[in-house]
């Protein structure tokens, strides 16, 4: 299909590269995501602490018999949350944002396709409304200019001189005054 104010040989290049960025955005943010899931896991498995303090080392006491409370890393916790918000946003852009823009013209092609039986149908439905609203409306126009419209329900003579549509029994145009053989 030819268009009229696109250069297709720029359009398709500009595809490609827009298949070539979309790869790319997937792979990072699904790289990110990965990622940052890790971190975050990493971040909050941390071994608990079981040290013991110099008093204790030389008391001779052994540090097992105290409980240990859980750790964690909040620096990873939170690296690991921003890289998945980056890698969701990139996944998003490149899977769904860009190929709308890659696939448009199939987009709207599809979409064309589903609504044309739709308005035929609608069409046909309200033809004889739509015609006299059509008629109506060239009535009230014509008749704001002076002019007569044609009724679609009777045939009409016309005026060979100036074309105007006048009564099937009209002697004389009504518009330019000559007489009709």
């Amino acid at each position: 299909m030819e268009r009229k104010y696109v250069n297709e040989e720029k359009y398709q290049k500009a595809i490609k590269i827009l298949k070539i960025v979309r790869i790319i955005l997937l792979v990072l943010g699904v790289s990110l995501l990965a990622g940052g899931i890790v971190l975050m896991v990493l971040g909050f498995n941390q071994e608990p602490k079981n040290t013991q303090t110099p008093d204790e080392f030389m008391m001779g006491m052994n540090s097992s018999n105290r409980t240990s409370t859980p750790s964690f890393n909040l620096g990873m916790i939170m690296g690991g949350a921003f890289m998945i918000g980056i890698g969701m946003m990139l996944t998003f852009a490149g899977g769904v944002a860009l190929s709308v823009i890659i696939h448009r013209r199939e987009i709207t092609g599809f979409m064309v396709s589903q609504s044309e039986p739709i308005v035929r149908e609608g069409y046909q439905a309200y033809k004889e409304t739509i015609q006299e609203v059509i008629h109506d409306t060239a009535v009230t126009i014509n008749s704001a200019k002076g002019e007569r419209v044609e009724d679609p329900d009777k045939d009409h003579k016309f005026c060979k001189y100036c074309g105007n549509v006048l009564e099937n029994d009209a002697v004389f145009c009504e518009f330019c005054g000559k007489k009709l053989n």
